[in-house]
């Protein structure tokens, strides 16, 4: 690993930048499979400094029953890579650069920190089943106490979510 000294956005998996810039602090630092991550845990966020690809490509359907993930794409290689591994996969993926609608083609895919991050879920009909229960007028009435659709209500409610997910960070 190569520590940019006094830059903490600019460390880096060693090797992965051409010129890394200033005083470096290099080191081994020990890693673990995404796949033994995921067994463990409900939600992931991941940012491994334009690894990201590497490591979803490295998982399987089975490692999605019970994962949900936050993860910076990184680059256009990265996002192609992502979304062709993920939809063969069929997983649901949803976009911060579409204001979080579910991605349908590459074009969805956020290519870098600027488009923001990318959602990916293998649970979306459990989702589903939250907004279509009986409780959904309540829950996601507007102001003016008038239900909104159940598509506006998920949209509603997923944003409600990842505010939620930011904020406790």
């Amino acid at each position: 690993f190569t520590r940019v000294v006094g830059n903490t956005t600019g460390s880096h998996i060693s090797g992965s930048k051409e010129n890394p810039y200033g005083d470096l602090d290099r080191f081994n630092v020990d890693s673990v499979s995404l796949a033994s991550i995921m067994k463990n845990v409900d939600f992931v966020k991941m940012d491994i400094e334009g690894h990201e690809a590497q490591a979803i490509l490295s998982t399987e359907s089975e490692h999605w029953h019970s994962t949900d993930m936050m993860v910076e794409v990184g680059s256009v290689k990265n996002a192609n890579l992502i979304f062709n591994h993920l939809s063969h996969l069929d997983l649901r993926m949803f976009s911060q650069k579409t204001g979080w609608k579910i991605v349908n083609s590459y074009e969805d895919m956020p290519t870098s920190y600027k488009e923001g991050s990318l959602f990916i879920t293998s649970n979306f009909f459990d989702w589903m089943k939250i907004i279509m229960s009986p409780f959904r007028f309540s829950l996601f009435s507007n102001k003016s106490g008038t239900s909104r659709t159940t598509a506006s209500s998920f949209l509603f409610f997923f944003k409600k979510i990842f505010i939620f997910f930011l904020i406790s960070g």
